[in-house]
């Protein structure tokens, strides 16, 4: 029996020690600085302020590469698959997809006016907002990106 047990409290260890070990990789695939990253290159490359890109991510995934929304958005973006079919949850194509598609509603919305374009990334273009400053989503975004930027930093009009 107690060679048993002994063999049983060896295993749960073992069962530990792997799950920690893959927390710690998940972390570390997910880590702050490349998602950054990826988000710094996306949106010189777009002209979108990587501020804003990052600001995003907070409020729709909070920087959680594997969130799945409720109508199947997916990854740190949240980019529908039935829009995005390459949309994954691979941190650097899920950014670069998201912030070209932030590009294209930029150009498309019809709030353009400091950073109200925003609220058609979640929304769709076609929607127009009577004061899209009152918007819940251009809200948590302008705050997550002025956290970010400073207190004391207005929005740029990109």
């Amino acid at each position: 029996m107690k060679a048993f047990l002994e063999t049983i409290l060896l295993n749960v260890v073992a069962v530990a020690l792997v799950a920690g070990f893959f927390i710690m990789v998940a972390k570390a695939e997910a880590s702050p600085t490349r998602i950054e990253k990826a988000a710094n290159l996306a949106g010189a490359i777009n002209g979108i302020d990587p501020d804003l890109v990052m600001a995003i991510i907070e409020v729709e995934s909070h920087f959680n590469p594997k969130a799945v929304g409720g109508k199947g958005e997916r990854g740190l973006m949240q980019l529908r698959p039935q829009f995005f079919p390459d949309a994954s949850f691979n941190i650097e194509r899920n950014i670069f997809q998201g912030v070209a598609h932030l590009a294209v509603v930029r150009e498309r919305c019809a709030h353009k006016q400091d950073l109200t374009w925003v609220t058609c990334f979640n929304g769709g273009t076609s929607r127009y907002l009577k004061d899209p400053t009152a918007n819940v989503y251009y809200q948590r975004v302008m705050n997550a990106y002025l956290r970010r930027v400073g207190a004391t930093a207005r929005a740029k009009n990109y």
